[in-house]
């Protein structure tokens, strides 16, 4: 009931959403070897599991080593400990330090399976200022961890800290208060040695960079599976229901009808503006940015000619502190690309301007 991928063996397997850690090792050790047997895993594959303090001890945490994970993050999210209590947080101070400690004691064994440590923080808690902020990076930074994520709280309604907090309003921090927390990100963990590869992560090292998540930042293939779990494979976008109830009778159309079928019910096919639209925005969110020439390889001469030049008229238009390269007309090769940290700071108005100017180029040509 599932499709073939484009490419197998499989570069990277994740496991994320909820709390993976509370999952039996023996369960996730069974369902490790059933992706390999259905669609292989290559030798060097990142095998990533989420993981939570207080959710695991040593022998869990090798136990899940022995199944296959190469690679933990671990959900921090702030070395205060006061403010992990009001934040409402099912860890304290010492389990994330024991945590921690675990996984980089881990890795230091000789021929070890775990190849990167990640954690997690995220700034604009409630009643978090920016010397507390501060400070947590500043930990963070000199733990030895090899992959850090810093995540800006996302305040969604019907969930307890929509009922509980407005956006903007105290205790959560203001608007600029919370910018000035992702500039001090980039200063405290990029003066530690660490790269910010993307809008949210840093990696000491090229290594440590998260093979996962770069292959969605690239708009590559990938298969998704749970409730709301997307996939992307030959230019369809699916996304699986979110409901338990819903979810279910999907799976019985994937048994009794296939991936196809299913793809065609529920899928959305992304092909020509709309793909391109789509890598631009994932590819505007790293350092890296986009090149013309890429664009032209997957999209044709046509289309990408259009993006560079809305790239040109974005970059006039937009202030210069946020452009770290810009394309110039007739160079084929040209990047553009956004600054560390303004541009990736301030990334979605300046996507929503690259795609005004694009709209306005190829709505000209109609």
């Amino acid at each position: 009931a599932t499709p073939s991928t484009d490419s197998a063996p499989l570069r990277s397997l994740y496991f994320g959403g909820g709390t993976p850690s509370l999952t039996p090792p023996a369960l996730l050790a069974g369902v490790i070897e059933a992706v390999r047997e259905r669609y292989g895993l290559a030798p060097s594959a990142e095998v990533t599991l989420e993981m939570d303090p207080g959710t695991f001890d040593k022998a869990r945490l090798h136990a899940y080593l022995d199944a296959g994970v190469t690679r933990v993050s671990v959900g921090v999210q702030s070395f205060d400990g006061a403010l992990l209590e009001k934040a409402g947080r099912s860890h304290t101070l010492p389990e994330a330090e024991e945590a921690i400690d675990m996984l980089l004691s881990a890795h230091a064994q000789q021929n070890s399976p775990l190849r990167s440590v990640s954690l997690d923080l995220i700034g604009g808690l409630p009643h978090q200022t920016r010397a507390t902020w501060q400070a947590s990076l500043q930990t963070a930074a000199g733990l030895g961890v090899h992959h850090v994520s810093v995540y800006d709280l996302q305040v969604e309604q019907r969930t307890a800290f929509g009922k509980w907090y407005e956006p903007g309003v105290h205790p959560l921090p203001e608007e600029a208060e919370a910018a000035n927390m992702y500039r001090d990100a980039s200063r405290i963990l990029g003066g530690s040695g660490f790269e910010h590869y993307e809008v949210s992560n840093y990696a000491r090292g090229s290594q440590h960079k998260s093979a996962h998540n770069l292959a969605y930042w690239r708009n590559e293939a990938f298969l998704g599976f749970g409730l709301g779990a997307t996939s992307h494979l030959a230019s369809v976008r699916l996304a699986r229901p979110r409901k338990m109830a819903e979810y279910a009778s999907f799976v019985d159309e994937l048994e009794d009808k296939g991936f196809e079928s299913a793809q065609k019910t529920h899928g959305l096919l992304e092909e020509g503006r709309d793909a391109m639209t789509t890598r631009l925005m994932l590819a505007l969110r790293t350092r890296e940015g986009v090149a013309q020439n890429e664009l032209a390889k997957a999209f044709g001469p046509e289309l990408a000619a259009a993006a560079a030049a809305a790239c040109r008229d974005a970059a006039e238009e937009l202030p210069s502190e946020w452009i770290a390269k810009r394309p110039t007309e007739g160079d084929h090769d040209g990047l553009f690309a956004l600054t560390d940290p303004d541009g990736l700071l301030f990334s979605n108005e300046a996507i929503s301007t690259v795609f005004a100017r694009l709209d306005e180029r190829l709505d000209a040509r109609v």
